[in-house]
């Protein structure tokens, strides 16, 4: 109810929030929904199906750039087309209908606009006219739409290019020079044109409700003020990674008519948490973080870590390395919005779950108050003021006599409705009731186990043959109950309340049987020696870059392939590669998703990496899911030989095949993924 009341009263004062930068007392939070080659988890399919639970938690979500970047495997930051909306993560139709779906639910989708840069075509500078269908008007850029300042003008790589076609010829850089794209003039009228266009188009169009700016650091704040005042987004925020003076110089950058049109990631506050992982007490400064600043904490977006924090495969040091559940209640607790990182989601669904609801309960907001009363290297303690009452957070532990007779003295009558014991504890004054569920819906390998776990002693009731619960139907609990699930299962879970039972939320177990299998990656490149493997799930697993150099060889169908095997364990997991000639030599691009043998040679070079050929069908005989109906009794088979489904005369191929469990199968003789 906290957040339907939040959203009415967020469309009843459309003229006050309108190209306001971040609307003001603003109870949300927000879930960054990928990572760095997230193309599985962020698949727009994907990310609907979970519309229900993702809608119970949060109010924004922010998804990668959505345009077309001639790749599917790009998560958009080489961005080409602007009015091509297919991607690595589906179709413009499945985009549009994922953002309806969240929309319906009162959730918004922030889309990631990239317009820093712009990548040609087919080489350096082609970029392609397009039509854009909201206004139906064709938009272009050209030479004199480019910075003179950017690398094609000076790079041995465009010569030929530069001398067929010409120079770039627009101003100078209004920022920082980005090495990769085509940096976009801002100073140019028809780059404002095509640019107001296009945030128009994904707002009015594809129906996102507000933007997050890539690279703002790469051109003047005063363009994104103009664009925004122009599109008027409820929501924006801007990357810009710097100390808090930069930054706030930045959101007064983005001013028009005196009115700020821009938010900002609070890197200060990251920065904070990440340099003094071990040091509690240094988390919270009076000037230095947008959260604990007056007059810049409407504006901050707070976070642990992003997709580029995250990233440490090619020596990054920004990742936060310190308790992530401490973190995550941090930034949870004071005012600014807060940002979840999809991995800590993932990871952390249950704590981060219970944080959420705790903040809406109290009625924490971007304007709160935040005091900080005790801090030492071990604990902070501070206060927050919220709309229905106070929250007093302890990160660390709040078993020392000094914390605990605070918090007995000075908050008589707090209650303490969440915590992890050394991690953080949240007390308040507000009535908090609810109850978190630590495992989505979806489907799981052989069994699951799944731990309710009610906020604050609530009684929470439910029931796992999919009837509704209620004052005399199902289970009562009122601390942490774990279910443990081997065949499919519906389970209803809500609040009681007396004799009602209320927010019930409904999650779905698909459960089915799985086996781990082996897989074999086979790369045929003669054109490097040595050839080297780097791969990874979600942590490298062949060593640290360059990786493992390959040595296992088979001779196949005339040619010579080095090879490396690994062990699929369970029907989600998936490996990733980049082929590479060595430290600072060339390589591929990344090869994600991989769960079946799979053959792979040497492409063609663009932007600076190869891409690469599947040529799996060539060499293994492995077919993707067939279509087409079974003829006789067809039988099933697992890749070892046993029979796993017989399909009767008429049945469809496809469909059964995938609502098996993946992994490999032969079909009327023939291998088959699903």
């Amino acid at each position: 109810m906290k957040k339907l009341t939040t959203t009415i009263a967020a469309l009843a004062m459309p003229l006050m929030m309108a190209a306001q930068g971040w609307p003001a007392n603003y109870g949300g939070v927000m879930l960054q929904g990928f990572y760095w080659d997230s193309y599985n988890d962020t698949k727009w399919t994907n990310l609907e199906k979970q519309a229900d639970e993702l809608s119970r938690y949060f109010d924004l979500i922010w998804v990668p750039q959505s345009g077309w970047c001639g790749s599917t495997n790009s998560m958009g930051y080489n961005d080409i087309w602007w009015y091509d909306q297919h991607s690595a993560f589906g179709s413009e139709a499945e985009l549009k209908s994922m953002i309806q779906t969240y929309k319906s639910k009162g959730t918004g989708i922030i889309a990631d606009v990239v317009i820093n840069h712009r990548g040609g075509a087919t080489r350096w500078a082609d970029f392609p006219t397009e039509t854009n269908p909201l206004d139906g008007k064709t938009y272009s850029m050209g030479l004199s739409d480019i910075c003179s300042t950017d690398e094609y003008n000076r790079e041995s790589g465009a010569a030929s290019e530069r001398a067929t076609y010409g120079p770039a010829t627009g101003a100078a850089d209004t920022g920082e020079d980005f090495n990769g794209c085509r940096d976009l003039d801002h100073t140019s009228a028809n780059v404002q044109e095509n640019c107001k266009a296009y945030t128009k188009y994904l707002l009015d169009y594809l129906g996102y409700a507000g933007f997050r700016y890539d690279m703002v650091k790469g051109y003047g704040a005063s363009y994104v003020g103009m664009y925004n005042a122009y599109s008027n987004p409820t929501y924006s925020v801007g990357e810009y990674w710097d100390g808090k003076s930069k930054i706030t110089s930045w959101i007064n950058g983005t001013k028009q008519n005196g009115a700020i049109q821009s938010g900002a990631f609070d890197f200060p506050q990251k920065y904070l948490m990440t340099n003094n992982a071990s040091n509690y007490g240094a988390w919270y400064s009076a000037t230095d973080a947008l959260a604990t600043d007056a007059a810049y904490k409407r504006y901050g977006i707070t976070f642990v870590d992003n997709h580029d924090t995250y990233r440490t495969e090619y020596g990054s040091n920004n990742q936060y390395k310190g308790d992530v559940i401490a973190a995550n209640a941090w930034i949870m607790a004071i005012p600014g919005t807060p940002c979840v990182f999809l991995p800590h989601w993932q990871q952390y669904k249950q704590d981060i779950g219970t944080m959420i609801k705790v903040r809406k309960a109290v009625g924490i907001t971007n304007t709160s108050t935040v005091q900080k009363k005790l801090g030492t290297k071990d604990y902070l303690l501070a206060e927050i003021n919220g709309t229905n009452g106070n929250l007093v957070v302890v990160i660390g532990s709040d078993a020392s006599s000094i914390v605990s007779n605070y918090i007995k003295n000075g908050y008589p009558g707090y209650k303490k409705v969440a915590g992890v014991e050394g991690k953080y504890s949240y007390y308040t004054n507000a009535t908090v009731e609810g109850f978190a569920v630590d495992k989505s819906s979806g489907t799981y390998d052989n069994s699951v186990d799944v731990t309710i776990t009610p906020i604050a002693g609530t009684k929470v009731v439910y029931t796992t043959d999919g009837s509704t619960p209620s004052a005399g139907n199902g289970t009562t609990i009122t601390s942490a109950t774990t279910l443990t699930f081997t065949q499919t299962t519906t389970l209803n879970v809500g609040v009681r309340s007396g004799s009602e039972v209320k927010d019930i939320e409904t999650y779905v177990y698909d459960v089915k049987t799985f086996k781990p299998y082996d897989i074999t990656v086979y790369v045929h490149c003669p054109e490097w020696n040595p050839l080297y493997f780097y791969a990874w799930d979600t942590k490298a697993i062949l060593g640290n870059w360059p990786g493992t150099k390959a040595v296992q060889t088979v001779e196949q169908g005339g040619l010579t392939w080095y090879y490396q095997k690994f062990t699929i364990t369970s029907s989600d997991y998936v490996v990733n590669f980049i082929f590479n000639n060595g430290s600072g030599k060339p390589q591929t691009v990344d090869i994600t998703g991989i769960n079946t043998d799979r053959y792979f040679t040497l492409g063609t070079l663009v932007d600076g990496k190869y891409n690469y050929n599947d040529v799996t069908n060539r060499y293994s005989g492995i077919e993707n899911v067939t279509t087409g109906k079974a003829g006789g009794r067809t039988k099933v088979y697992t890749i070892d030989g046993r029979l796993v489904k017989v399909l009767p005369e008429g049945a469809d191929i496809e469909k059964t095949v995938e609502n098996l469990a993946h992994g490999l199968y032969i079909v009327n003789g023939r291998k088959i993924v699903r």
